[in-house]
């Protein structure tokens, strides 16, 4: 992020939040956790924390997480289940491929739930709709939690641990790479 983004970043978070300014240390610390963002995209996740009414200034990490929800843009669960269910009305299992275009229109996270659910079993189960829904459901919320837990630890040094080995060395996939590359072609460092 370039000097000048961030004396715009640095002014939001003072006049957002005047009644409790950051101390400089913090706010070191916090362009580091912020540097390989957009510095408009960082401005935006600042006024989104605000316009919820936050009370208190965010950190850095905070700021990071909403701009990564921001980009990540994962559709609303009603949405996704509504075309689940569309497309299981439509659509037979030989038919799979156009079922899964239609998650892919939705989003690039739409289709790797697609991938991950046994279409065979959802469509033949003898269990309530209600049930499916929720198992169904409870892998959306864990994608998206999982896609956003990935996107907050990139980049940070792995010091031998697995997990942030894992994020930085496996290959870029799912909906964090769109966000990723956007984040990477729009920095300019100064």
């Amino acid at each position: 992020m370039k000097d000048e983004d961030w004396a715009v970043v640095v002014g939001c978070l003072a006049g957002f939040w005047p009644h409790q300014l950051v101390p400089e240390e913090s706010l070191i610390l916090w362009r580091q956790t912020l540097d390989d963002l957009v510095g408009e995209q960082v401005k935006a996740g600042i006024e989104s924390l605000y316009r919820t009414g936050r009370e208190y200034p965010p950190n850095g990490a905070q700021i990071r997480l909403e701009v990564l929800r921001l980009s990540m843009d994962a559709p609303e669960w009603s949405e996704v289940w509504s075309t689940i269910c569309n497309g299981i009305g439509r659509f037979s299992m030989e038919r799979q491929v156009e079922m899964r275009a239609e998650m892919e229109a939705l989003s690039p996270l739409c289709v790797v739930l697609f991938d991950r659910i046994d279409w065979r079993e959802f469509r033949f189960s003898e269990d309530p709709m209600t049930v499916k829904e929720a198992q169904v459901r409870g892998k959306w919320e864990g994608l998206v939690a999982d896609q956003t837990r990935q996107g907050a630890l990139q980049g940070l040094p792995s010091a031998g641990l697995a997990e942030l080995e894992r994020v930085n060395t496996a290959p870029r996939r799912l909906a964090m790479d769109r966000t990723l590359r956007a984040i990477e072609g729009g920095n300019e460092t100064s």
